[in-house]
């Protein structure tokens, strides 16, 4: 037996452990520890000849999703009920679970990072080759994908996902590296300051750099410079 080491992201879901471990055989994989029949085991969950390198753990309407490497960095899903797709696997990218439904949304779609789940929906950032980077809804029960947006009308990265209340906040380190609130729950409008998704302006001469966030219910706290370039700690209540 090839024990794992190393082991990290740590992620409770229907009574086992996933994480990710390495050893010499599997290489970087997600792992699942589990009660088989009053003795504990550890499942290799093996996605790619190599490491898969598996990040960001997340568990949402009944599975587990999560950003993992097999020739690019796609969005994976580990569920037993996968097992009943033609692939017959419990771990599959989100792309190829689609494609049976004749979804290709996510197609081509890599990078998959800042996963933030909220009820039976995963926001995550990626990049695909039309659009660059923007920030993405799945819906884990009726297994539809959208595109929401791209910041500024182009590729931008967003970083530093979380909830405020409804709202969403994060950071997009191009340009200003401002910190942006996008409300699901309205039409989207890119870009545009005032409206959703729209941007504080805490340096209206230069880069805010904004980051370090962190909410409690409809209030933010972030670092960001202002316009002397001092880096202080900001609030910010969303009404």
């Amino acid at each position: 037996y090839y024990y794992p080491s190393h082991p990290h992201d740590f992620k409770v879901f229907d009574g086992s452990l996933i994480f990710a471990a390495e050893d010499s055989m599997w290489g970087l994989e997600p792992r699942r520890f589990y009660d088989n029949d009053g003795t504990w085991a550890v499942e290799v969950l093996n996605i790619y000849e190599g490491s898969s390198s598996p990040t960001e753990f997340t568990v949402v309407g009944g599975r587990v999703y999560f950003n993992a490497f097999d020739d690019v960095n796609q969005l994976y899903a580990y569920d037993e009920l996968l097992e009943e797709l033609p692939a017959g696997n419990v771990v599959m990218s989100v792309a190829s679970v689609l494609n049976y439904s004749g979804d290709t949304v996510l197609d081509g779609v890599t990078d998959p990072h800042d996963l933030l789940g909220i009820g039976p929906v995963l926001f995550f950032t990626a990049s695909d080759p039309t659009n660059g980077y923007s920030l993405w809804m799945h819906n884990a029960l009726t297994l539809t994908t959208v595109r929401l947006f791209n910041i500024d009308s182009g590729s931008s990265d967003i970083m530093s996902t979380m909830r405020a209340g409804i709202y969403l906040v994060f950071v997009s380190p191009g340009g200003s590296g401002d910190l942006w609130i996008y409300n699901p729950l309205s039409a989207v409008i890119n870009g545009e300051s005032g409206q959703n998704p729209y941007k504080l302006e805490v340096n209206d001469s230069g880069t805010s750099n904004a980051g370090n966030v962190f909410a409690v219910d409809n209030k933010v706290f972030f670092s960001a410079q202002d316009s002397s370039d001092v880096n202080e700690l900001w609030t910010y209540e969303i009404y």
